[in-house]
């Protein structure tokens, strides 16, 4: 992974206004090696060259949250939905971001968004049930889990909650 990286560098030094090269040396270095600050600088190069796309901004977003840092995370994500509206990751990610913040309803708003456009993402199903759980709304959290159920038959954390959740109201 070092000596590709490597090979990256001296490919971005001669041809430094090819966003792939850079898009693809800045995944390299946050998924495979975790260098979350050098791989968004090279998202950054991915943004300049590429100001209209969402995906230097969902990219620099995916960094940001292993950065910790979550205003940037609701701003990228925020930027690559004005760019992209149906982009279903941006949605879930600003979600997740919002719901780590405590913004709860903001949360429950993108997961709900993120459920319309990919009715069968199990996660944001099952984060919404939650927010929904702690809020007392049991029922309406059973009516979550279950139309994820709907789309995800197989899916286990959801028939697992909804079991938990009907055992709270008492039904065995």
């Amino acid at each position: 992974l070092e000596r590709a990286a490597v090979q990256y560098r001296q490919a971005i030094q001669k041809a430094p206004s090819d966003w792939r090269l850079c898009f693809k040396y800045g995944k390299l270095l946050a998924e495979d090696l975790k260098d979350y600050q050098t791989a968004a600088e090279q998202y950054r190069l991915v943004l300049k060259c590429l100001p209209h796309s969402y995906l230097g901004h969902t990219a620099l977003g995916a960094v940001s949250r292993g950065l910790g840092n979550l205003d940037e995370v609701i701003a990228q994500y925020q930027e690559a939905i004005r760019i992209k509206p149906t982009c279903d990751d941006a949605h879930y990610y600003l979600a997740w971001a919002y719901q780590k913040q405590g913004r709860i309803d903001k949360a429950v708003e993108y997961y709900s968004r993120t459920i319309r456009l990919q009715p069968d993402r199990v996660p944001a199903y099952n984060n919404l049930a939650e927010i929904l759980y702690k809020q007392g709304k049991i029922e309406q959290a059973i009516e979550i889990c279950r139309r994820g159920l709907v789309f995800t038959p197989d899916s286990s954390i959801l028939h697992c909650n909804l079991g938990l959740l009907l055992d709270k109201q008492g039904h065995r």
